[in-house]
């Protein structure tokens, strides 16, 4: 599209030249054909980058910088002579004679300045437009970039808000975890602690039943030592000495039921105490076990809050990327309409021919846009998935290389290789070659 306007203008400019026109036709075709190589991404980041220069040749090897337009050249009134200044003129041949390379090459160049000067201008004007164009599409679009960004911020916000959740639920858990072994490890000690009670207990027991056996042998011993005494008393008042012995053996033998006694209190004691602290010792228990209990309740609810919120979370995330995801392919189709109705009007425009009037372009581009909507919307002979998407009259016969599209028919194929347009109205992509395709109708 780049080149076309070019070409539109390069004839506007020489309307009414008349044999200079043809010259300015070659001169401009075999600058096209030179620079159609390279795509138009291409030609717009040299632009940027280099300002224009010349080959050996005397053609210009660059597209002026979008940027930084240069200065108007001189005009042509400027005498030709200046350019042939050192070199002799022959008035009988009206010839110049070159001495050496240098004037031969001034007396090859000097025609050809003007014809560069006039293709130099008219690319400043081109690069002029396409700045102007460029501003203003980057202001038609910066609300929609101001919209797209700020619905980025929110989804960066929203996964920001998902991963702090994420990790406050990890650090919560691992909390739940430690607390929960924490729990455990009291648990084993208090159950150690009542095994070894229970023991003890085992063993006192063992102890207080002997101690009991030992007062009842005692108290059978202290029956029978004092039905003895009291037989002997009976028998036997006149044995002093041995009644005193005897008196001493009660005396030894009561205080030994004294101390048994005393060991039996002591057993009951050191008996209820262990009882009082096994009891205690069990109650801490039960108390660690409910809150074991409620601590693993309250567990499961945190993790199925944390469930639910990350459910609703990639729920609201999920719908977000679809609605976007839908909104970019709408605007993509609409684009694509758009690109393609600008290429069916120019071609349409190119068919019906450009006379540089500004009413003729205005009658043809409306009468191009009258027969693509009617074309558009009414049903011909051909199927709509087989029609030309330039002229939407005719069926599609030419297939693109390397791309493998086919949207053309023949003829607009012909005025699209004409126009030098190298581009694939689908794919934008290069067109290496052209295949003419006939199918048979189904």
């Amino acid at each position: 599209m780049r080149q076309k306007s070019c070409v539109d203008k390069i004839r506007t400019y020489s309307k009414g030249s008349g044999g200079y026109k043809t010259a300015k036709y070659a001169s401009v075709g075999g600058f096209l054909v030179e620079k159609r190589g390279k795509s138009p991404s291409k030609i717009a980041s040299e632009t940027v980058k280099d300002p224009p220069a010349l080959d050996g040749s005397g053609y210009v090897t660059a597209i002026p910088a979008v940027n930084a337009p240069p200065a108007l050249l001189p005009s042509g009134s400027e005498p030709a002579l200046d350019y042939y200044t050192g070199i002799p003129y022959d008035a009988s041949l009206g010839i110049y004679i070159p001495r050496n390379k240098r004037d031969e090459l001034v007396l090859k160049l000097a025609p050809r300045m003007k014809d560069l000067e006039t293709e130099l201008q008219v690319w400043t004007d081109w690069a002029n437009q396409k700045v102007k164009q460029a501003t203003s599409r980057l202001l038609k679009d910066q609300p929609e970039l101001k919209a797209l960004r700020k619905e980025k911020e929110e989804a960066e916000e929203v996964r920001k808000e998902r991963q702090l959740l994420e990790e406050s639920n990890t650090k919560r858990r691992s909390e739940m975890e430690f607390a929960l072994s924490n729990m455990t490890r009291q648990l084993e000690k208090a159950n150690n602690a009542v095994r070894r009670l229970e023991m003890e207990q085992s063993i006192l027991r063992k102890e207080r039943e002997a101690a009991n056996l030992r007062a009842a042998e005692a108290a059978v011993n202290y029956k029978e030592a004092k039905e003895r005494v009291q037989r002997t008393l009976k028998s036997s008042q006149s044995w002093e000495g041995q009644k005193v012995l005897l008196q001493e053996e009660v005396k030894s033998q009561r205080d030994k039921v004294a101390e048994l006694q005393q060991e039996v209190a002591k057993a009951k004691n050191r008996q209820n105490q262990i009882e009082a602290t096994w009891k205690q010792e069990k109650a801490a228990k039960e108390k660690l076990a409910a809150q074991a209990t409620a601590l693993k309740e309250e567990r499961v609810k945190l993790e199925e809050l944390g469930k639910a919120e990350e459910e609703r979370i990639k729920t609201k995330a999920e719908n977000d990327v679809r609605y976007y995801t839908e909104n970019i392919k709408r605007l993509e189709s609409e684009i694509s309409k758009l690109k393609l109705k600008s290429d069916c009007l120019k071609i349409a425009a190119l068919k019906k021919g450009i006379d540089g009037s500004n009413e003729m372009t205005r009658t043809t581009t409306t009468k191009a846009s009258l027969i693509w909507e009617n074309n558009h919307r009414t049903e011909g002979k051909i199927k709509r998935e087989r029609e030309c998407v330039m002229c939407l009259s005719e069926e599609m016969s030419v297939i693109f290389l390397p791309c493998a599209h086919q949207v053309l028919c023949s003829k607009c194929n012909q005025l699209h290789e004409k126009e030098a347009m190298d581009d694939c109205p689908s794919c934008r992509a290069k067109i290496q070659r052209r295949i003419q395709a006939r199918f048979a109708r189904g």
